[in-house]
């Protein structure tokens, strides 16, 4: 029997490549890049042989996750294989995949909205008031997006708990093969379901960041919204325009975190910061580590930006939502988005670095922000050093 499996939490639309050989584009990942059953039937599932025959003393616990292998249908009823032989009923869990396509399903990070978080829980098909549990602008897990008949989305933030889309924000956009559809999902539920704000919860998924220290002198970020004159009864969007401050605020989480783990900080580097700026804008128009002219994103490293380096350089990129304003919030949510994946919270944590750039571009009609940050050490050339 395979061992169970531990859950990673991630999410954001990443992408990190290293020098110039790299490009690794992992959009929005996923606890797992494999096939996983998650076990629902409560308080236990049983197991069966490849012959759909009970194994009398082989169970697995509720809520553990379990790799997948080969699927099958046995007395056409699906089976999910989780070890040499031994086979899971697709009714007894959840899977991160669908079961047509093969298609993975992604991981998000939401964030809360406002003051009152309305909680869904799809055991007891209530709806309750959490907000002291869950405040405006904390960040979770989204593990699981469900749609309803009635066009509700459903975020799964917990085991059985959920969040709608009126309540929280989203990191990245859903494609339809990342939401799974069912009919009665959230309908004629009890309590209040008044969701400005939304469900979130608890246990393995909470992810809610330390809010950062603020300064007598900070000045707020945000600006009083106003209404549209072209479209009377609606207001206009309000974003922070000032992306150098947000830039900054990436610097120094970075740096933190670094110092975090005794490894020394880099050095905001001018031409990094540039060109760092270049490659945000163009993510508009090529998202990913191509440059919109063909080129690998590494050709920026030249002597207008920086001494080339070939080997000793990395780039991280992700796309947020635009609808937070705090420059140290969004250094937050963008740690937390680089942190769920290895490679990209490698080349944060790697002493070979000398030197950052960091780049945000406001995509103001998709309410975006893209974010590069750009890692290297200054060239050499050892042939002329004595």
């Amino acid at each position: 029997m395979n061992k169970k499996l531990r859950l990673a939490i991630v999410g954001a639309s990443l992408l990190t490549a290293f020098g110039i050989t790299s490009n690794v584009k992992l959009a929005i990942a996923s606890s797992y890049n494999y096939k996983v059953a998650t076990v629902t039937a409560k308080p236990m599932a049983h197991l069966y042989d490849k012959n759909g025959q009970l194994i009398a003393d082989r169970v697995l616990i509720a809520n553990t996750d379990w790799r997948v292998g080969e699927i099958k249908k046995i007395n056409s009823e699906d089976y999910l294989q989780v070890s040499t032989n031994e086979w899971l009923r697709l009714n007894d869990s959840r899977t991160n995949f669908d079961m047509a396509t093969g298609h993975i399903y992604h991981d998000f990070i939401g964030t809360v909205k406002g003051t009152n978080t309305s909680v869904y829980n799809d055991e007891t098909k209530q709806y309750s008031n959490q907000s002291s549990r869950f405040p405006k602008n904390s960040a979770w897990k989204v593990s699981y997006i469900i749609k309803n008949s009635q066009g509700q989305y459903f975020y799964r933030v917990s085991n059985h708990e959920f969040i709608t889309k009126n309540g929280m924000w989203l990191n990245d956009i859903p494609q339809d093969t990342d939401v799974s559809y069912q009919a009665d999902f959230g309908l004629n539920a009890g309590g209040s379901s008044s969701n400005n704000v939304n469900p979130v919860s608890h246990s393995d998924s909470n992810i809610t960041p330390t809010q950062p220290a603020k300064t007598n002198d900070e000045k707020p970020n945000t600006t009083p919204t106003q209404p549209n004159n072209n479209q009377p009864g609606k207001v206009t969007p309000t974003f922070n325009e000032d992306t150098d401050s947000i830039a900054r605020a990436i610097v120094n989480s970075v740096n933190n975190e670094r110092a975090s783990q005794g490894i020394p900080a880099l050095k905001q580097h001018s031409g990094l910061m540039a060109a760092a700026a270049v490659r945000a804008q163009e993510q508009v128009k090529s998202y990913g580590h191509i440059r919109p002219n063909g080129q690998n994103w590494s050709s920026i490293l030249t002597t207008q930006y920086y001494p080339e380096t070939e080997t000793d350089s990395a780039e991280n990129a992700i796309n947020i939502t635009a609808e937070v304003t705090d420059p140290n919030r969004l250094a937050e949510i963008t740690m937390m988005g680089f942190k769920s994946s290895a490679g990209h919270y490698r080349a944060i944590m790697n002493p070979i670095y000398k030197d950052i750039g960091v780049g945000v571009y406001l995509d103001k009609p998709n309410n975006r922000y893209y974010v590069i940050q750009i890692f290297a050490n200054p060239y050499v050339d050892w042939r002329n050093q004595k």
